[in-house]
């Protein structure tokens, strides 16, 4: 078969392809435009009842649809975006060339409807409006640890009148006597941010005076019997030498060794016992009690309460 035939039988197979695929293709086409076309309309009529039923504004970006069993209470989950393939810590493994980003769907189910949405700052926002347009949605689990975290603050400040309160409710988790003294030192007017429970440099607390007086810290729950000795001492002063606080100081419930006492006195450590951490805890939050009742607004998550759950190298992207 010569070239002008080979040509002549490709060009016939092209027409009859035209001709005969052509058709389907458009109609493909057709079909699939008209699809998304009834679906903006669809959600478009379900965003006007929406807003309408709730009085608040939905954003364009969320979609909607028909949910049973019907909800009078909200109830709505957070996700979050996540690295395709993620390291333990979530970022991205650079061991792969898979950089997907995984948009997952935070969802929103309240009356007869589902809500849902792939950026949890605009889809919070939302529910936040449709709460103070007057609709009842109840607290989502980051909310609730929000809550129970504040509640378990407001417990620690009505048991800091006595020495023996703040050692009781630490007794049997004195890790959590650590931020108790971040918290108490915020309100004295400091930056207070602690250490990470493993590999913390050898001290527990980083402070900021409002004059830029910097602090290091080191928290002792003990028992009123179980001095603090020199080594906690000595060691906080090694700390430093990487560190390089302005200041440095020793938190306890109990007391000191006359030992540690004249090294302190020494090396420039402050010392604080039981004693005076609760007169710091009055200065602090004072005498009255704090409210049995917690404010709603105090469970609202921040935008760095979101920020903090997604992946530390993806954040610049919101």
């Amino acid at each position: 078969m010569g070239l002008d035939e080979n040509t002549d039988a490709i060009s016939k197979t092209l027409a009859w392809l035209s001709s005969h695929w052509m058709p389907v293709v458009l109609g493909i086409a057709i079909i699939t435009a008209a699809g998304f076309l009834l679906y903006a309309i669809v959600q478009a009529i379900r965003h006007s009842r929406v807003r309408h039923q709730y009085g608040a504004k939905i954003p364009a970006m969320v979609r909607i649809s028909h949910s049973r069993p019907y909800r009078e209470i909200g109830s709505f989950i957070l996700d979050y975006p996540e690295w395709s393939s993620p390291k333990k810590d979530g970022t991205r493994d650079l061991r792969t060339n898979n950089m997907r980003v995984v948009k997952n769907r935070s969802v929103l189910e309240i009356g007869g409807w589902a809500l849902s949405g792939k950026d949890p700052f605009v889809f919070y926002d939302m529910v936040n409006g449709m709460r103070t347009a007057g609709a009842t949605i109840a607290y989502c689990p980051e909310e609730q640890s929000k809550r129970s975290r504040n509640l378990a603050r407001i417990r620690s400040h009505r048991q800091a009148t006595t020495v023996d309160g703040i050692i009781a409710q630490f007794s049997s988790r004195p890790t959590d006597f650590e931020p108790f003294c971040a918290d108490l030192f915020r309100h004295l007017g400091y930056q207070a941010t602690t250490t990470p429970p493993t590999r913390d440099g050898g001290f527990d607390i980083r402070l900021r005076r409002h004059d830029g007086v910097t602090f290091i810290a080191e928290c002792k729950c003990y028992d009123r019997t179980h001095h603090v000795g020199r080594p906690t001492i000595q060691k906080l002063r090694g700390a430093n030498t990487v560190e390089r606080a302005d200041e440095m100081m020793v938190i306890t419930t109990s007391s000191f060794s006359q030992e540690a006492t004249v090294f302190a006195q020494q090396v420039g450590v402050q010392l604080i016992d039981g004693h005076q951490l609760v007169a710091l805890c009055q200065q602090a939050w004072g005498d009255s009690q704090p409210p049995s009742i917690m404010p709603g607004s105090n469970c609202l998550l921040t935008r760095n309460d979101i920020m903090a759950r997604i992946p530390k190298d993806m954040r610049e992207r919101y």
